[in-house]
């Protein structure tokens, strides 16, 4: 889709002219695409131009009682930077009413990079490509003055073409300078990892440190019978290949990089840590830290203990290793200038044209949800949007939609109220705020 806002925006939070505003009446809202713990992401359609978006719906007074007001201030803002350009969400407007927000945002239909893993047409060509979108994507964040902090397969979409789309930026942080790592003398400290709480929180301290510093609390006793028992765990098995990959559970513990889990100052180089543990899963099919509890996963990225395979490619093997430092300032690129100048050059993109990338046919074809954008979108329309909708997300709509989610996935009254559409994380069109920051 175009990065051009709905015609009749007039309190577009990208700059939009001076037509009447928005509202949620201008919109058919579909299928449900997502949900986190204050709100929802459904696929909507403009009443005046039929054009498809996603549209975040956050509930106010959940955000009140998350108390995620910042994040979600956080989260508009970076859209608002990074709207139009190439490889990111676009932000088209925003609008509220008495007790909702609604951001309308690019409909990536192609669901997430983490859905992409699980197909065997997945080959080591298809890792390089996108890691070499995603490298692009974190050029730009970082000129821009933006930490992502959150990098990881689940929050990277797919536009129509196949091409990355980053998102989710509820844990971002802007103007990142105050926070670059200044040199240091002392070696990285190995008590965190007993004793987390030596470092006080700070009222602007990430989400995932503080999970990991309740995590991290944990009495020794309890760490040390998980340890015992781990010997013997599936999770801690590695992959050689991508033919003997499997699914692993996803979450912010498995690419939260060292200075994040300890408090210490964030540095575009904490987003290269997620981005080689994302490039990892790329080539083998599940994360580089795994272990039976998030405690032990921690303790594994304190320690940076990876396990590469046999069949791991010896590149991507090498830039992966040169990323994953415990020290910032050792990471690949972490003070290239031009920026990520080094990681352009490694062998592992050899053949790689990154000024033609965008342009470039992705090397995997895709879903049939990209006819959404095409004349046949009249013929699947029915796949998508309840028969009868009317524009508005009021009560009475919002039954219609739940009662529509759970038809199209063969839920009746005596099932389980899990649903298997993948609504939260394969199908995932844009950034559903899940808490999991």
């Amino acid at each position: 889709m175009e990065n051009r806002p709905p015609t009749s925006s007039s309190s577009s939070s990208s700059g939009g002219g001076g037509g009447r505003r928005m509202s949620p009446n201008d919109f058919y809202f579909g299928k449900l695409l997502g949900e986190g713990s204050f709100s929802c992401v459904y696929l909507a359609k403009e009443v005046r131009t039929a054009k498809k978006y996603a549209i975040k719906v956050c509930e106010k007074r959940l955000i009140l009682r998350e108390k995620k007001q910042e994040y979600v201030k956080r989260e508009r803002e970076v859209l608002n930077r990074l709207s139009g350009r190439p490889g990111f969400l676009g932000l088209y407007c925003t609008f509220q009413d008495r007790s909702r927000l609604y951001f309308v945002m690019t409909y990536a239909c192609n669901g997430t990079l983490l859905s992409l893993l699980s197909r065997p047409s997945f080959t080591l060509d298809c890792a390089r490509f996108y890691a070499a979108e995603i490298l692009l994507a974190l050029e730009t964040m970082h000129d821009l003055g933006i930490l992502h902090r959150d990098i990881k397969p689940e929050n990277i979409l797919l536009d129509q073409h196949m091409h990355v789309l980053m998102a989710d930026f509820g844990s971002s942080k802007l103007d990142y300078q105050a926070e670059v790592e200044q040199p240091k003398n002392e070696e990285q400290p190995e008590a965190s990892v007993s004793k987390p709480n030596d470092t006080p929180p700070s009222p602007t301290m990430s989400s995932a440190r503080k999970h990991a510093e309740q995590v991290l609390g944990k009495s020794m006793e309890k760490a040390n019978e998980e340890d015992n028992d781990s010997g013997t765990d599936t999770d801690d098995r590695h992959p050689s290949s991508r033919s003997a990959k499997r699914r692993s559970f996803v979450g912010t513990a498995q690419y939260v990089s060292p200075e994040i889990l300890t408090g210490t100052p964030c540095s575009p180089a904490s987003d290269l840590w997620s981005y080689a543990c994302t490039l990892y899963q790329m080539v083998c099919g599940v994360p580089p830290f795994r272990a039976a509890s998030e405690y032990l996963i921690f303790q594994k990225i304190l320690r940076c203990q990876v396990n590469y395979g046999e069949g791991f490619d010896p590149t991507a093997k090498d830039l992966v290793t040169r990323l994953l430092q415990i020290e910032q300032c050792k990471r690949l690129g972490a003070h290239d200038q031009p920026r990520y100048c080094t990681l352009r050059a490694h062998p592992f993109f050899r053949g790689i044209q990154f000024e033609q990338l965008r342009t470039t046919p992705a090397p995997i074809p895709p879903t049939e949800d990209t006819v959404l954008h095409g004349e046949m979108a009249a013929n699947v329309a029915n796949s998508y949007f309840p028969e009868g909708m009317k524009p508005g997300l009021d009560d009475r709509q919002l039954t219609r939609l739940l009662d529509f989610k759970l038809a199209s996935v063969g839920v009746s009254d005596d099932d389980d109220d899990d649903d298997t559409d993948g609504g939260g994380t394969g199908s995932r069109s844009g950034s559903v705020g899940s808490g999991a920051a």
